[in-house]
């Protein structure tokens, strides 16, 4: 009940941005598959009964090699992950494709029961394995080499994607969000995963500690749990992070070696909340969720451990 009544309480904030216009003619997925391997679309497809719609945002390279998914918190979009994040501008720089899609009602299916999507019954695992094959229908881009991130709702669906689809992704990216634990009680991935957390020890609405109440394993249990189904030892800390005076601090524990290279990273940010590291245009107040740590950008570590696949 904390975790959605606080976001609540700010849901007008969390998705003020202004749209992308599709360009004119042409089916719905038409301006992706006559792309030329540059720009930005806003496109909309049919999937399970629902108009979905998302952002695709293609980098100036003609053969692109990589995909992430970047998936929005609760009351966030497509939009509003594309201006913080960031992750556009990597793209254009390592010359990867970034998907942008919408959830339900602002929110994901992402298997603990308590998101609008879920209660819907929305199949947003599928709705996204959909998008992964028109993307890699365009562009020659291996299984090991599509990804996903996710904020918040948005990091709880990229953890069940990967527990029920793990042929789809080589690895995932976790920012505020943890694993429920109805996923946890599951066998586990059908191949390893490459998973990193990135998760503030003040996160008062995805506690660092977990809630069982609701439904959210513990950071530090959730990226041993990963370790566990990858093969790998159990993290040990690696590096410690403390160069901006912003209260913060970033100590970063590696899982490695692991099952086919499918490593496990947290990094545990002292002192952050339920932002997104390094982020200049969080959506969401201080008051409400805590410090932004500038010591890391969430979105540049999470493409460097994807690209060190």
């Amino acid at each position: 009940m904390r975790f959605s009544v606080a976001l609540a309480a700010v849901a007008v904030l969390a998705g003020c941005t202004t749209p992308v216009t599709p360009p004119e003619g042409g089916s719905a997925w038409g301006p992706l598959d006559a792309a030329t391997g540059v720009g930005e679309f806003a496109l909309e497809v049919d999937y399970d009964g629902r108009t979905r719609s998302l952002l695709v945002h293609l980098p100036p390279t003609p053969e692109p090699d990589a995909l992430v998914l970047a998936l929005h918190g609760r009351f966030g979009s497509g939009a509003s992950m594309r201006d913080f994040s960031g992750f556009s501008e990597i793209a254009d720089r390592e010359g990867f494709v970034v998907v942008y899609p919408d959830g339900v009602a602002r929110s994901w299916a992402d298997g603990r029961g308590t998101t609008p999507a879920d209660q819907r019954g929305v199949d947003d695992v599928g709705f996204l394995a959909e998008v992964v094959r028109r993307v890699r229908d365009r562009f020659p881009i291996p299984a090991d080499r599509v990804f996903a991130a996710g904020m918040s709702n948005g990091g709880f669906m990229a953890q069940r994607l990967a527990v029920e689809r793990a042929d789809l992704v080589g690895g995932i990216g976790t920012v505020a969000g943890s694993v429920s634990d109805e996923l946890d009680t599951t066998q586990g991935p059908s191949e390893p995963v490459a998973v990193a957390f990135v998760h503030g020890t003040e996160d008062t609405l995805v506690p660092y500690a977990g809630d069982p109440e609701e439904n959210m394993l513990g950071i530090e249990d959730a990226a041993r749990r990963w370790a566990g189904f990858n093969g790998c030892p159990a993290p040990r800390l690696t590096e410690t992070i403390d160069a901006e005076p912003d209260g913060t601090q970033v100590l970063i524990y590696d899982a490695a070696p692991c099952d086919e290279q499918a490593s496990v990273r947290l990094y545990r940010v002292e002192g952050g909340g339920h932002t997104w590291p390094g982020s200049l245009t969080d959506p969401l107040p201080p008051f409400l969720v805590g410090r932004t740590s500038q010591e890391i950008m969430a979105s540049e570590v999470l493409w460097d451990f994807f690209d060190a696949r």
